[in-house]
């Protein structure tokens, strides 16, 4: 394991006197470099007095067995019951014998499934006693007798915050006004002021570093900060005062250029909670409104939006062309569709719908976009190490086999080079034109690299931007409490820790290591980089995982639909079809098509009727039913109904 030593005044005082010591020091773990893994999930099955577990895990390939005598509750062991099992302490597992820690349930059952990602992705559930008390000498409220001297008050300005209907966090307001100079509109975007919060060398610091990030499950959610901080503290609610740090932009509205900036704390109190849909339906139904003369239209009735209409057309304006520049440079604004399990009593899963997105969704992106891009040109200004966000261009090999299917597909590929983001950009737009564009975008993502922290700016190749970094989800990620960290300390010489020490401006000199923090360098930087790196990873493939889940329960208990795809990938003994709408993968087996016998080409890559001539290749858009689901295995078999015409 690798540890970070928590900042502490008093040791570095020591150290320049000369008797410094390790003894009793805190630290953070940093990386794990080796996990003795000592517990796993499993189903069991009872033969006489032994209960047989099957690892659901794909890390274990064998069986172990649990002597039933000695388990209190034995009579609440059942076959199919999943278990949380730990392994002996001895390295010899050749007996295979475990212990049984405790009973999750039936596969079906909330708690079982949620239990099993939750350990798999080692999610955290709780929070250590000893962070929540540190929460304690804060008070419910802002008071303003707790207000800095150079946090400048803009409670006055009408900021609103604009968010999902089932949104509890809000960590961004924005507001737009007129700056007075021509063709120059100001945007300040204010991002909650976590950094006041939670303080270097915090056990509460160590708990959001260990979690790196929220994770969002379908009807739960395992946030990185308490919720006394999350939904509370830091949480930018209406009418309530709230601390930010604040990005201010003076913007050209005919280039789209950022003219200007400044960055600093500030106080705001936000004018009301918006969401995605009611700002579109607003704006939507004022250009209704306009079009048909004046005739009144529901969308632009919104009596509440009133006082802000005009601020809110502005915005919707400035946001097109923010949009418009980046397309301009290239950058490749994937915008594919989504899905939302919703849930009902007891978390069934009650339907899976599309997440749609309209421009209010892109309005705040773009203005979030615009605020990291700002705050990245910022601190690279000073010289200071960072976190920056950062995307490699895609991986060669990955980019020759998408080429390979655009052959297969006889659709003609890239004439000239793919150096820059654009030549890949005016490469999608036209495959938008083909019929098997969404196949085609899916197949072109998997040979994109995953963007990740890094303290060495090389770029962000998808979003076309030299300079990247992530400023505006601080009460969800930890990248971006540091990047509030690394502010302080330029813009007011605060060390972060908990003491909350400050330097000094004048004190301050760029690039002079000896005068920043312990954690301002780029060794620790890089360490904290690669573990928030990972930390993400883990979440969205747990996210991932358990919204699949639901998904297959929902399946299960709607087998007798029909439900549309496309062939992914066709193999000897089948085919894959994603589900449309699902965004999960089933297999057709090949000898539930029993209306012939099909052969496979491995050089053509497709099964074909010897009979009926009847061929099933990539890309095919067909119907399908349940056949099986496993939910154990995370397995769906599904069963060919036919061919669409528009396939």
């Amino acid at each position: 394991v690798i540890l970070q030593l928590i900042p502490d005044s008093s040791y570095y005082l020591k150290k320049k006197q000369g008797s410094a010591s390790l003894k009793n020091r805190r630290g953070r773990v940093i990386r794990i470099i080796k996990r003795n893994l000592k517990s796993f999930e499993a189903v069991i099955r009872i033969e006489k007095n032994i209960a047989i577990l099957t690892p659901i895990s794909p890390e274990f390939d064998d069986l172990f067995y649990f002597d039933m005598h000695k388990f209190k509750d034995k009579g609440k062991l059942k076959n199919g019951v999943i278990v949380s099992a730990v392994l002996p302490e001895t390295e010899d597992l050749s007996s295979r014998m475990v212990h049984i820690d405790r009973i999750l349930g039936d596969i079906e059952s909330k708690d079982a499934e949620e239990e099993i990602v939750l350990n798999k992705y080692n999610i955290y559930k709780s929070f250590a006693e000893e962070a929540l008390k540190e929460l304690d000498e804060f008070s419910p409220d802002i008071e303003e007798k707790n207000k800095e001297k150079d946090r400048r008050d803009l409670t006055a300005l009408p900021f609103i915050t604009i968010d999902g209907e089932d949104a509890k966090d809000f960590d961004d307001a924005v507001y737009l006004e007129p700056s007075g100079k021509k063709n120059i509109a100001k945007l300040y975007v204010a991002i909650a002021d976590v950094s006041y919060f939670v303080r270097s060398g915090s056990r509460i610091d160590a708990e959001a570093f260990k979690r790196g990030n929220s994770t969002y499950f379908p009807g739960s959610v395992y946030p990185m900060l308490p919720e006394k901080l999350s939904n509370g503290l830091c949480s930018l609610l209406p009418g309530k005062k709230r601390f930010v740090m604040v990005c201010e932009m003076d913007i050209n509205v005919i280039t789209g250029k950022t003219e200007n900036k400044k960055i600093y704390r500030g106080l705001i109190k936000t004018f009301g909670r918006l969401t995605y849909n009611e700002v579109y339906s607003y704006l939507s139904g004022l250009e209704q409104e306009d079009a048909s003369g004046g005739n009144k239209i529901n969308g632009g009735k919104n009596e509440k939006l009133f006082p802000i209409k005009d601020m809110l057309v502005g915005m919707k304006s400035l946001a097109k062309i923010l949009r418009d520049r980046r397309a301009e440079n290239g950058s490749l604004d994937f915008d594919p569709i989504k899905s939302k399990v919703e849930l009902g009593e007891n978390n069934e899963p009650v339907s899976v719908v599309p997440e749609t997105r309209n421009f209010a969704h892109n309005l705040i992106e773009d203005f979030m976009i615009t605020a990291n891009c700002a705050v990245a040109e910022f601190i690279e200004s000073k010289k200071v190490p960072s976190v920056y966000r950062v995307h490699e261009r895609p991986d060669e090999e990955k980019v020759k086999e998408f080429f390979k299917i655009l052959k297969y597909f006889k659709i003609p590929a890239h004439k000239g080079s793919l150096e820059n983001p654009s030549d890949y950009r005016n490469m999608l737009n036209k495959l938008k034109e083909t019929p098997l564009a969404s196949f085609l975008e899916q197949a072109f993502l998997r040979s994109m690299r995953i963007a990740v922290y890094s303290p060495i700016n090389i770029h962000h190749f998808g979003l076309a931007l030299k300079s990247y970094t992530h400023f505006t989800s601080p009460i969800r990620r930890y990248a971006d409490l540091l990047v509030h960290r690394i502010l302080a300390f330029i813009l007011y010489g605060d060390d972060g820790g908990t003491e909350r020490v400050k330097r000094g401006k004048d004190k301050y000199i760029a690039g002079d290591i000896k005068k920043m923090p312990e954690w301002l360098n780029s060794e620790y930087l890089k360490l904290a980089s690669n573990a928030v790196s990972r930390r993400e990873k883990l979440s969205a493939d747990a996210e991932r995982e358990y919204a699949d889940f639901k998904k297959m329960q929902f399946l299960k208990k709607n087998s007798q639909a029909v439900y549309e795809g496309f062939i992914t990938n066709v193999v000897n003994f089948g085919f894959f079809v994603d589900i449309k709408g699902f965004f999960i993968q089933g297999f057709v087996h090949v000898s539930t098509i029993a209306d012939d016998y099909y052969e496979y080409s491995e050089a053509s890559k497709i099964l074909k009727g010897r009979h009926k001539r009847t061929v099933f290749k990539m890309g095919d858009a067909i119907e399908v039913s349940v056949y099986s689901i496993d939910l154990i295995k995370r397995e769906i078999d599904l069963r060919f109904i036919k061919f669409l015409k528009d396939g």
